[in-house]
């Protein structure tokens, strides 16, 4: 690790054209706590949701596995076409 003295930071940081040279304008700045995130959800997202939750208890893992499920059959498709398109047929 090279070794910097102060006076060469101090300079590093005063070229840094990121760096803010002044002090910020802190009457632009709002107080308080920030609003409540909302978030957008669509038609389909919510059936989604409720098409699991109404198996009761156990929905997320029932979600889990069928996300896991869904993903090795993706890998294994992937895995057909990769080892199908190394065969060159010439008729």
């Amino acid at each position: 690790m090279n070794a910097t003295t102060g006076a060469k930071l101090e300079a590093s940081i005063r070229a840094d054209s990121d760096d803010i040279h002044s002090e910020p304008d802190w009457t632009l700045s709002v107080m308080g706590v920030p609003a409540p995130r909302t978030t957008s959800i669509s038609a389909s997202t919510t059936m989604f949701w409720n098409g699991f939750k109404k198996n009761g208890k156990g929905y997320q893992t029932l979600m889990n596995n069928v996300l896991r499920a869904f993903v090795q059959t993706r890998r294994q498709g992937e895995s057909i076409k990769s080892r199908t398109r190394s065969v060159n047929y010439n008729p």
